[in-house]
């Protein structure tokens, strides 16, 4: 089992952990699995998601054989809608503690009253805003991070975020592997790397993951945490700023026209 999965099985109480999904669907599996396993353990499990997303987690669960009826009215899951939970916890536009810290209340009693003693929370109240205000979706982040360490409980955000375009590697990504204990790779991430190293060689003569090996230097905080696909993008942002545009499209051209990592490898 991978380090990534492992985490999204155990959600580790205190946690507060996320993903940086490429494509939707990548994120609609993951959420999944952090959901199925809750459930399959007995554990209490509340999802925060937009619409499109809870409709696509409903659909995996039931194709898995969980009934979802059931686990709704012995209330071990709970469906609650991002962009309303979002409104609901801020004060004149500001993301505000006591506001979110009394909808999480309002959950966790839910959840002890009837039985539950161990849960674990999704949400993508951030996601939605991301591209728009990365500011404010970090604030709710801080938040997120302040309620998981002071209730001990697992807290799971996740992001669609796609890694080979120009205007998303412009945003701060940093500040995701900042303000989380984790930043989990994907099942997408090392096919990404690949295909930015692919884009590499061609236009710049050596891969990328290379040269961000060797080069050592100035980071942001939280850097750190990301995936080397994520670290790889930063890199080049700041230091080959003209060949940015250019190696990305090229890389989005070998993603998408390889079936596997192993297609890449070979191309």
């Amino acid at each position: 089992m991978s380090r990534f999965t492992s985490l999204l099985h155990e959600a580790s109480p205190g946690r507060h952990f996320c993903q940086i999904h490429h494509s939707p669907e990548s994120l609609d599996r993951a959420v999944f699995e952090y959901a199925s396993q809750g459930l399959a353990r007995g554990e209490g499990v509340a999802l925060v998601i937009p619409p499109q997303r809870r409709a696509a987690v409903e659909s995996m669960l039931r194709e898995a054989g969980l009934s979802l009826g059931e686990s709704i009215a012995r209330l071990q899951l709970h469906l609650l809608d991002a962009d309303e939970m979002r409104t609901q916890c801020q004060r004149d536009g500001v993301p505000d503690w006591t506001l979110f810290n009394g909808a999480l209340d309002g959950l966790v009693e839910r959840f002890r009253a009837a039985g539950f003693r161990r849960f674990r929370l999704y949400g993508e109240i951030s996601d939605g805003i991301w591209e728009s205000d990365p500011e404010r979706a970090i604030a709710f982040e801080e938040l997120a991070a302040r309620a998981a360490a002071e209730r001990n409980i697992p807290v799971f955000c996740g992001y669609h975020i796609e890694a080979l375009s120009a205007q998303t590697a412009l945003q701060p990504i940093h500040e995701l592997g900042r303000v989380h204990t984790d930043v989990l790779a994907t099942e997408e991430d090392e096919a990404l790397r690949i295909a930015l190293d692919a884009a590499s060689r061609e236009m710049l003569g050596a891969p990328l993951s290379v040269m961000l090996s060797n080069a050592g230097g100035r980071r942001e905080p939280g850097e750190h945490r990301l995936p080397l696909s994520r670290r790889i993008v930063l890199w080049l942002r700041r230091t080959m700023p003209d060949a940015l545009s250019r190696v990305l499209r090229r890389a989005e051209h070998h993603f998408r026209g390889a079936s596997s990592p192993e297609t890449l490898r070979t191309s």
